[in-house]
């Protein structure tokens, strides 16, 4: 941040009165050529740096003005410490070597985006002209360890304001990983699932814990915390142990080629034993169309969500509306299989989950009845 305010101009040379301080956001260009804008409140920022510097021990040592009108002028010597070649303004680059976070706004840079379609998410400005001077860079600087043990609560200070109760929390009562994300996403506060950022985050957390029990699977090792030395290594690859079919190693990733052969190899056999399938079903939500499914999503998050629509609340409550599908689905699972038996008596059953482009899951079923007749037999 010190390095950032650098580029910042001082207050007596602002270019109208009362200057309004915003920093331009913009985010990667989608497939469809789609940029979305949004601005941040300098005055927010520093007072949630404010409050965090009492409260969170990760920002304790961090230094702040007396006020936040003042950021732009801890630096008077602004075009002597910035380097003005192209190159080094465009990438943020100092004299000094360290890299700065915004970038000024030109004509030139403009004509970058004349491609793309902005949709600015932010109310238009008093001072759009002034306020639009500066732009977010790409930070460029050395990235946390990914093994960091407070990775959590340093990513996402506004979920942990006081920096610590995260995954790996030193707790007298330990909970796996699993146990504690369920904990977030299923409690009563909302701001945990409410994250988009945070819902990718334990996404990807879930995917290296699946990726590492594969390797430790394929290198033979029972216990994740026995270490492998050097020369046990150097000699596994030696013998090309580490080789071969990946199947060990992605096969408990998701969605992989490696994951699906298992599944697919079932139900071929059971193709092959029990014969053709007697039903294929697909089940679909039609969320706008229930009631209950509104009422749920409006209850559990409170008055903040009372006037969204439908569409709205699946797109921002993405696992409360899968636990709801989920419910509906085995709800009319268990009717399918039960004693009723409404298309036959069940024998055997599979089934597969699919997420839809609007967010929401369906479901496809292949069910056996018995005595059921066959086609062309």
């Amino acid at each position: 941040m010190e390095e950032t305010l650098k580029k910042l101009p001082k207050p007596e040379d602002a270019i109208i009165e009362n200057p309004e301080l915003y920093i331009i956001v913009r985010s990667t260009p989608n497939k469809a050529n789609i940029i979305w804008q949004d601005i941040v409140d300098v005055n927010k920022v520093y007072k949630a740096l404010q409050y965090l510097k009492n409260v969170n021990e990760h920002y304790a040592y961090i230094k702040l003005t007396d006020l936040p009108n003042q950021l732009i002028n801890i630096h008077e010597n602004i075009q002597q410490n910035v380097t003005n070649t192209p190159d080094n303004t465009e990438e943020g680059i100092l004299e000094d070597g360290t890299a700065a976070l915004l970038t000024q706004i030109t004509r030139e840079k403009e004509t970058d985006y004349e491609h793309y379609t902005i949709y600015p998410l932010n109310e238009r400005r008093q001072n759009a002209p002034a306020s639009e001077l500066y732009q977010m860079l790409k930070v460029n600087t050395a990235p946390i360890d990914a093994r960091d043990k407070d990775l959590d609560v340093k990513c996402f200070p506004h979920l942990y304001v006081e920096g610590k109760y995260g995954q790996f929390h030193n707790r007298q009562q330990k909970v796996t990983s699993s146990e504690f994300i369920k904990a977030r996403l299923m409690s009563k506060h909302p701001q945990f699932r409410l994250n988009q950022q945070y819902l990718f985050f334990l996404l990807n957390d879930a995917n290296m814990r699946q990726l590492n029990s594969g390797i430790f699977f394929k290198m033979n090792c029972a216990n994740q915390r026995d270490k492998i030395t050097v020369e046990r290594y150097l000699q596994m690859l030696k013998n090309d142990e580490l080789e071969g079919d990946l199947t060990a190693i992605f096969g408990r990733l998701r969605n992989t080629e490696q994951f699906w052969k298992k599944p697919r190899n079932d139900v071929n056999c059971m193709t092959q034993n029990y014969d053709p399938a007697t039903w294929f079903l697909t089940m679909s939500p039609s969320e706008w169309m229930w009631e209950d499914f509104g009422e749920y999503i409006r209850q559990v998050n409170g008055v903040k969500m009372a006037n969204k629509i439908i569409s709205e609340l699946v797109a921002l409550d993405p696992v409360s509306t899968s636990h709801i599908i989920d419910n509906k689905f085995h709800a009319m699972l268990d009717l399918i299989t039960s004693s009723d038996e409404p298309l036959g008596k069940i024998i055997h059953y599979v089934w597969r989950r699919e997420y839809q482009s609007r967010g929401a899951q369906h479901f496809h079923l292949m069910l056996w009845v018995k005595d059921a007749p066959i086609l062309h037999k």
